[in-house]
């Protein structure tokens, strides 16, 4: 969200300009606040809301932004209002987190305008929520605030009305469209969205598309398509790919093809000529390779997944926290409990086996120098026993700090209070009275005969969706509001912790010095010389289960370790031994092949 200063009518421009260069988020869209200064006080201050739902809409088309600015603007001061800010939002009235809405909403109760105008009522409003927490904005002030609409009426006294047939239009245009595109689908025309990137679509003068052809880098396709299912290894066709600059499919990326996008890629069942499914249903589009070949690189994908070479997966406390200072990719983990031998056949020819081993072997590797050809450092992997014992240092450290670890979880709580979730549960549960109240006040009509059966159904079923949506935003701001509660309740015990800790830690064993890794540090950050700057993320009710001197030894199986990170078995069971002594056995005369003994 940005804020402006503009002067007239005629910086609608900017306001679009700075639109168009801002990026659109999922959550929030993308929205512009305003503001036109005066050099002294107006008698009628007026505001201005503008929304459109995509990006697509903000400049063309019937209902853009500048056709709801100029018409509001002109009608604003037809009124006899002077504009004092201009409020305009790229997203849909459904998004509980639009941020100009939000911002008008402060500004209307802290009463720096007394008219509001838009373009249509729908703009401003289409959900319950959306008209309630309006509504009681207007009620809290003691001026009357005038809204109006250009297209259609807008009054404080029936937004509540407009905010459930706004619901319902919507509604009913979700399915007319749903069926409009599952019958395109079914005639075997293009229902939506568009087609792999590979693929063009062919329009006629209508701009109806009438057919598809293939765009040159479809040649680059086809040729990945047929190496992966001749044997050629994903990190070859990934590296010729990038090497001749082939682009995705938005365009050349910062860090181009990667295994995992030719994986995504290779699924596509455009590949084979149909494009979808829309429900259940393929579009006809021109083929890269035929049926037999697609079918062979899925089952490859699927063997490939499931390769049982593949490391083994055991408990790693730094797993996850790692990143690379010096390229800024995460680092991954190796963990393998196997390695290989060599011998010498009758031959003469050496061949490789693999065989199990009583210790696993730990190692992180920066992701950008494994896959993307960074320089991070040398050697390439980083063993396990040395980064934790590094980072174990650093924590210690931290946590022998009390003046940092009082300060950290201070803030926290602080930072907690600051957010508005606390006043917006308060006034949900305020609306929620308010709702109750007026299903009474129904009740009591219905009585006395003011009000029929059929309005009082009516009434309370829009009563009922309002509540709803109160009570799901109510369940999302009591987690918020207990942690506060929590965090305030604890912190007198985790300070009295905090001054038993430079005593408890060297009392720690490897186990707990594991949970307190992965429940005090959000972020490991290793420079070239694989030296650690950690991220503390402080919680006092972690640190009240901090261990004490009665604490003995961790119940729980302590983490396996070695001075290669190679941890040993615990288990000293003779038949367990024994039996893993036969596997081991088994393994060695078992070759890394598809060959397997009698």
């Amino acid at each position: 969200m940005r804020e402006l200063i503009i002067s007239d009518k005629e910086d609608i421009a900017q306001i679009i300009d700075t639109l168009e260069s801002m990026p659109m988020t999922r959550k929030y869209g993308k929205a512009v606040v305003a503001r036109i200064p005066y050099a002294k006080e107006v008698d009628y201050p007026a505001a201005i809301y503008i929304r459109v739902s995509s990006a697509k809409q903000a400049t063309k088309g019937k209902g853009s932004l500048p056709e709801q600015f100029d018409t509001v603007w002109n009608a604003t001061i037809n009124k006899g209002g002077q504009i004092v800010a201009v409020y305009a939002d790229v997203c849909t009235a459904a998004n509980r987190d639009r941020q100009a809405f939000n911002i008008l909403l402060k500004d209307l109760r802290d009463g720096q305008f007394t008219m509001l105008g838009c373009w249509h009522s729908s703009r401003l409003v289409r959900t319950q929520l959306a008209a309630g927490e309006l509504e009681e904005a207007v009620e809290k002030l003691k001026t009357k605030v005038h809204m109006f609409a250009v297209a259609d009426t807008l009054d404080a006294d029936i937004l509540g009305v407009l905010a459930w047939a706004g619901r319902w239009e919507r509604k009913a245009f979700r399915e007319r469209s749903l069926m409009g595109r599952q019958a395109a689908a079914t005639e075997n025309r293009t229902p939506s969205g568009k087609p792999p990137f590979w693929i063009k679509t062919i329009k006629d003068e209508s701009k109806k598309i009438v057919g598809y052809e293939l765009k040159p880098v479809a040649k680059w396709i086809k040729w990945a398509a047929e190496a992966y299912v001749s044997g050629i290894g994903s990190t070859e066709i990934v590296r010729r790919m990038n090497q001749e600059g082939v682009p995705r499919a938005t365009g050349r990326t910062k860090y181009g093809w990667t295994r995992q996008y030719l994986n995504q890629v290779l699924k596509y069942t455009a590949l084979k000529g149909k494009w979808g499914p829309f429900w259940d249903v393929y579009i006809d589009v021109p083929p890269l390779v035929d049926e037999a070949t697609w079918d062979a690189i899925q089952e490859k994908i699927q063997e490939n997944a499931t390769y049982t070479g593949r490391p083994a997966k055991h408990f790693v406390a730094l797993r996850g926290l790692m990143w690379c200072s010096v390229c800024g990719q995460k680092m991954g983990t190796h963990v393998r409990d196997w390695d290989y031998v060599y011998h010498t056949l009758k031959d003469g020819t050496r061949q490789r086996y693999r065989i199990k081993k009583e210790k696993l072997k730990i190692r992180h590797v920066c992701n950008g120098q494994q896959h993307y050809g960074k320089s991070c450092r040398r050697p390439e992997y980083i063993r396990d026993a040395i980064i934790f014992d590094r980072v174990w240092d650093r924590l210690s450290e931290a946590l022998s700090n009390h003046d940092i670890l009082i300060a950290g979880l201070q803030s926290q709580i602080k930072a907690l209070e600051k957010q508005d979730e606390l006043e917006e549960l308060l006034s949900i549960n305020s609306r929620l009275e308010k709702l109750h109240q007026r299903e009474l006040s129904y009740a009591e009509q219905r009585a006395e005969g003011t009000l029929s059966k059929a309005i009082q159904k009516e009434l309370v079923l829009r009563l009922q969706q309002e509540q709803k949506e109160l009570l799901e935003a109510q369940s999302q701001l009591q987690s918020k509001a207990e942690q506060i509660t929590q965090a305030r309740n604890q912190l007198a015990s985790a300070e009295v912790l905090i001054d038993q800790l430079p005593d408890i830690l060297p009392q720690i064993q490897r186990s707990d010095k594991e949970k307190l890794i992965m429940a005090l540090i959000s972020r490991i950050d290793v420079d070239a010389d694989n030296q650690v700057t950690i991220t503390l993320c402080l919680h006092p009710d972690v640190l009240a289960n901090l261990p004490t001197h009665q604490q003995g030894a961790s119940p729980q199986q302590e983490s396996q370790s070695s001075d290669d990170s190679q941890q040993e078995l615990s288990d000293n069971s003779i038949d367990e031994m024994a039996a893993l002594q036969h596997e081991v056995n088994a393994a060695r005369y078992t070759r890394n092949t598809d060959y397997k003994p009698d």
